[in-house]
Formats: C-alpha cells, structure tokens, sequence
C-alpha cells in the first residue's frame, strides 16, 4: 500500500486477481476491496477461485493516516496507522508486516 500525490495505490504479490489497483479516495469514506479489486460491500461477488485467496477488506483515509476494517479473510479486523506520501505499507492477512 503506497500513499500517492491522487489517491491511494495497492500492489499485491499473490492472492488476488489484480496486480496494481490505483484511485483517489476521500476522507472518511470507505472503498471496499476483495480478490477481484475494487467492490461495494453489499456487492460481494459470488464468484469463488481456488486460485485466489477470499477476502474482503474497507479502506478509509483520514486525517492521521489509514483505517481498514478487515469484513473477511483476514486475522484483523480493524488496523489504523499513519501512512505519509510517498511511503509504503506491506499487509497480509494477518496484519502489518515488511516485504521480504
């Protein structure tokens, strides 16, 4: 996860149907995102791979950083933490972690 001069930018290795998903989000208000990208979450696709990991997380942006509230398929449910531009996070499925 990258902070960004436009938005917000997610890069995943493994797990998900999307390599690279880009886009701007405002303050306090959330952006879903499973293993085919972005979603609603009253949207959640039905379709299942067994290529693919199933999760469904929210991001939202706030003055001091970050919040994801993990719905599915994560260890976490809520983690928040401060994200400057420019710089990166690494997240798994179980929380904050570095790149190896």
């Amino acid at each position: 996860m990258e902070k960004t001069d436009n938005g917000i930018k997610l890069t995943s290795t493994e797990g998900s149907a999307w390599i690279d998903l880009a886009f701007s989000i405002d303050n306090d208000l959330p952006q879903a995102i499973d293993e085919h990208g972005m979603t609603k979450t009253d949207k959640v696709s039905s379709e299942k791979d067994a290529n693919l990991a199933d999760f469904l997380f929210t991001m939202t942006k706030t003055e001091n950083g970050i919040v994801l509230q993990g719905i599915e398929g994560t260890a976490w449910t809520d983690l928040s933490f401060s994200l400057t531009e420019n710089r990166k996070q690494t997240i798994d499925q179980f929380g904050m972690t570095k790149l190896n």
